[in-house]
């Protein structure tokens, strides 16, 4: 994607949510996001790839989950929180993910054995941060107007009792609050898919993923 990065190339559109809206999309990346299907599925036979755009392509206990672009409107804006997501399930569940940001030289990622960020060829460890009380929290949400009706009064009561709360920082907060700089982050409109890819990055730096309002911690939670 670099090449493409802050530079006048023209864009198609893509389709979200009910089809009802949308959002524009540099052409390149459509021919990025289509081409890893038959040559990985070719090379590996036992594992199958599920991409943003085409859903599921092959069969086997093992899913490559890849989204070539998170945050499609920052990059479309020059804004550098974008990011590109690879993982991978055995048996739906999440074993392994990373995060790359090109343009910050950064890559999050994790396995069985931990987690950890590399920049420049430095790599360090990565770990939550224990906020003590909400007062002392920071928390993060890509928008409130993914939040919806049912959830706009808890989260407003939640804001209330934070030390402060950013927006807009897509992947890159969850990542950071994988380093220990972000306490909490709020994404009501995550998808499973979006989840497999940060699951175990987050539990194995010592947090915890949940998918309901009452605390229980996500269904599909990895084996690290």
């Amino acid at each position: 994607m670099m090449p493409g990065y802050r530079t006048d190339n023209a864009i198609d559109t893509k389709i979200t949510g009910g089809g009802t809206a949308s959002i524009p999309r540099p052409r390149r990346t459509v021919r990025l996001r289509q081409r890893p299907a038959p040559k990985s599925g070719a090379r590996v036979p036992d594992h199958a790839i599920l991409g943003e755009e085409l859903g599921l392509t092959g069969s086997g206990r093992f899913h490559r989950v890849l989204d070539p672009v998170d945050g499609t409107r920052p990059i479309l804006c020059r804004l550098p929180v974008w990011g590109t997501l690879i993982g991978m399930t055995a048996d739906g569940r999440a074993e392994l993910r990373m995060m790359s940001q090109p343009f910050a030289r950064e890559r999050f990622w994790a396995d069985r054995n931990g987690a950890w960020i590399d920049h420049d060829g430095v790599r360090r460890v990565l770990a939550t941060r224990d906020f003590g009380s909400l007062d002392r929290a920071t928390q993060h949400t890509t928008s409130p107007e993914y939040l919806g009706k049912d959830l706009a009064h808890g989260f407003a009561r939640l804001e209330a009792a934070v030390r402060m709360t950013h927006r807009c920082a897509e992947c890159q907060a969850i990542a950071i609050m994988a380093a220990g700089r972000i306490d909490l982050a709020i994404e009501p409109r995550f998808s499973r898919r979006a989840s497999w890819h940060w699951i175990p990055t987050i539990e194995r730096a010592g947090g915890v993923v949940v998918t309901r309002l009452d605390g229980m911690r996500a269904r599909k939670a990895s084996r690290c």
